[in-house]
């Protein structure tokens, strides 16, 4: 999320270094260029698409087939390493009745 930077205690909640979730926007370094913060790290991002293989060819907004469960998650937390704040990343696990400490979800306001 911060382009070529490297990621640094100064961009991102990760790799346990505070232990859990920090404040939100807690870290100025790590905005990004059009001014969002927790890109990467704090909480893994749950999204609604449903796990599944991508398809090779383009594809915008693949919600997964609807009998899988599990979500996709994106974006590192403050307990993975520094490898899984890529903005790329995606793994799977939660069912949505589930909840971990490392998870969360994005709220956006439109304006």
């Amino acid at each position: 999320p911060w382009g070529a930077d490297a990621a640094t205690d100064q961009h991102a909640n990760y790799d346990f270094m505070v232990g859990e979730t920090s404040e939100v926007c807690a870290y100025d370094a790590g905005v990004s260029a059009l001014g969002l913060c927790d890109l990467g790290g704090n909480v893994l991002e749950w999204t609604a698409t449903r796990h599944h293989e991508y398809s090779a060819g383009a594809v915008t907004d693949p919600t997964g087939p609807s009998d899988v469960i599990e979500r996709v998650l994106r974006g590192g937390s403050w307990n993975p390493d520094v490898d899984r704040l890529r903005t790329w990343d995606r793994h799977y696990d939660p069912r949505p009745s589930e909840a971990y400490g490392g998870i969360g979800l994005r709220v956006l306001r439109m304006e």
